[in-house]
């Protein structure tokens, strides 16, 4: 309730990119029932401008909260496969974001590096992959975390034979696509 705020995946129109965004959300933000919440568009805010979008499909992003309040957004390998075999390529991934320091107004995006969130596995060489927490997924287009755990549980789409569930229990994990 005190950084109450909508987080949203979106393809950018007439570019090759998507975009995180998180925007401001007002009224009863202490009841979880409240009927009387409002999101300001207005109060759009770009964490992120550079999520690579050059295919229709493959895309992925879900975002989901972890137990330890970190953000994680699934990125699909955008139908550029052997790109999820690099931890600096922000595709065929899992970021983990720390967005609590995020500023209440402005556009940004943040310099990258102010979203990186503590114990993160990979330690450079570029903010991109110190954002990875787990890579080599084809399109996790959904997953789940389990609440008692935080370990992260990933539906990857397979390619025509078969689909395949993830466990992600410490980060750093590679599942392996393309290979």
């Amino acid at each position: 309730p005190g950084r109450p705020f909508l987080y949203v995946y979106s393809s950018h129109a007439g570019t090759s990119t998507s975009y995180l965004s998180m925007f401001t959300v007002t009224g009863d933000v202490s009841d979880p029932t409240s009927g009387n919440l409002t999101i300001s568009l207005g109060s759009q805010y770009n964490l992120h401008t550079d999520i690579p979008d050059v295919a229709s499909n493959h895309n992925a992003g879900t975002l989901r909260f972890g137990t330890d309040k970190m953000l994680y957004v699934s990125l699909g390998d955008d139908a550029t496969s052997c790109s999820a075999q690099d931890s600096t390529d922000l595709r065929g991934c899992i970021l983990r974001l720390n967005v609590a320091g995020m500023p209440l107004s402005g556009s940004g995006p943040p310099t990258k590096s102010a979203l990186v969130a503590a114990g993160n596995p990979y330690p450079g060489p570029t903010d991109n992959a110190r954002l990875n927490y787990c890579g080599g997924l084809r399109n996790p287009f959904r997953f789940s975390v389990d609440r008692t755990t935080g370990d992260l549980f990933i539906a990857d789409v397979g390619q025509n034979a078969f689909e395949e569930v993830d466990w992600v229990q410490h980060g750093h994990e590679n599942f392996g696509w393309p290979f």
